[in-house]
């Protein structure tokens, strides 16, 4: 029961606000609301705008985590 609410609960405002949003004007409320543009990003994202710095430190993180991982599970006795 527990999955058919949540559906609902997130999948219906991100329907109804999406919808919405294509009709409201440009300065609207709803704007700063729609998740599916959060999402999505800019619409014009070029090599200049990419956030290289936010990319790079993120696929660190999760090489160092990686490793972390396996560091653990090579510990562990099964």
């Amino acid at each position: 029961m527990a999955l058919p609410i949540t559906l609902v609960l997130l999948g219906s405002p991100y329907l109804v606000i999406q919808e919405y949003t294509r009709s409201a004007a440009p300065g609207a409320w709803v704007h700063r609301v729609d998740i599916s543009h959060v999402m999505a990003g800019p619409p014009h994202l070029t090599l200049a705008a990419t956030p290289w710095l936010g990319l790079a430190v993120s696929i660190l993180l999760a090489i160092g985590l990686l490793f972390a991982a396996a560091k653990i599970g090579d510990s562990i006795e099964y």
